[in-house]
């Protein structure tokens, strides 16, 4: 699958990075991870994505819980963007 650049812009700006960083290539790579996981691919990764993982709770006590891979994605990903974002930020600096 490949998505146009109107469309990793378009990922961009609903994540709310500022139009100066739009080329840069780490995000773009994230904005992409990001369409696909809206956007799966049939067959193989279509089912990884609707299918759940059992994680481990932050404390003993929380025990195990299952949460579907989509959003166990969307989640990384999201930290990769904001942690992407902060350090150019800090660049600018």
């Amino acid at each position: 699958m490949t998505a146009s650049t109107i469309t990793i812009t378009t990922v961009l700006t609903r994540h709310d990075v500022p139009a100066r960083f739009d080329q840069d290539p780490e995000l773009r790579a994230i904005a992409y991870s990001l369409h696909r996981l809206e956007n799966p691919a049939e067959g193989p990764e279509a089912r990884f994505h609707a299918a759940s993982s059992l994680l481990s709770g932050d404390t003993p006590e929380d025990g195990e819980y299952f949460m579907e891979n989509r959003v166990l994605l969307k989640e990384i990903y999201a930290d990769q963007l904001s942690q992407r974002l902060a350090a150019l930020e800090d660049l600018e600096d």
